[in-house]
């Protein structure tokens, strides 16, 4: 079942492929990317941690997920012209929201248990998170990689004049490097609107397990 951990696990491997093979950055830079999203992490976990002694743990949790829906809807309009703080922006607010989701699905889970059954809950729970994290990864790659290819035959078959473009650009670059160009644009267009495609969907996901939140046990 496809659920926000494994949403929020594909947008952490999903931003790092697409930076690396479409934006043109390194393994540093794009690592530089992901990364913001720990700044406020770090600030707003021990200020979600005291909140959660005397808060409804499910207000915190459709808070947080709610957060990360709006953050990622965000992200789904992304341009190949962005910069690196664009694109970091909405990652670096997107932080503030990690630990109203982390913590208090671990709460609201092992709250679930009888005491003497926390140990085995606990360790099923990280055993979950690890298989969430497997199953984002894999599935993240081959929808956005057949989502790029059917977008390029699309965006290739729409195309007004390529033949013309083609033409104008082979007496001085050559008839194959001008083909090479054109695919190339369009390729770059493709994968953009492949990785905007699971940036919404992704988001569709938060916005539907923000509202299920509250059908949990408190």
């Amino acid at each position: 079942m496809w659920g926000p951990r494994e949403a929020f696990f594909a947008t952490n491997v999903l931003t790092p492929l697409w930076l690396q093979s479409n934006m043109g950055y390194t393994a540093t830079w794009a690592g530089y990317v992901t990364g913001m999203i720990g700044i406020l992490a770090i600030f707003s976990a021990p200020i979600v941690a005291q909140s959660m002694a005397r808060m409804d743990p499910r207000r915190i949790l459709f808070v947080g997920v709610s957060w990360l829906a709006f953050t990622t809807l965000m992200r789904s309009h992304g341009e190949s012209q962005m910069t690196f703080w664009q694109i970091s922006l909405w990652l670096f607010v997107a932080g503030a929201a990690m630990p109203m989701f982390f913590l208090p699905v671990t709460t609201i889970a092992l709250g679930a248990v009888e005491p003497q059954e926390t140990a085995d809950a606990s360790g099923l729970l990280n055993f979950i998170r690890t298989i969430a994290g497997a199953a984002a990864t894999s599935v993240v790659n081959t929808v956005w990689e057949n989502n790029a290819a059917s977008n390029h035959a699309d965006l290739a078959s729409s195309m007004p004049n390529a033949q013309a473009t083609v033409d104008a650009l082979a007496p001085s670059i050559g008839a194959a490097q001008a083909l090479g160009t054109v695919n190339n644009l369009v390729s770059q267009q493709a994968v953009m609107l492949a990785t905007n495609q699971l940036f919404l969907a992704c988001a569709v996901v938060f916005a539907i397990a923000a509202a299920l939140g509250w059908i949990t046990p408190r």
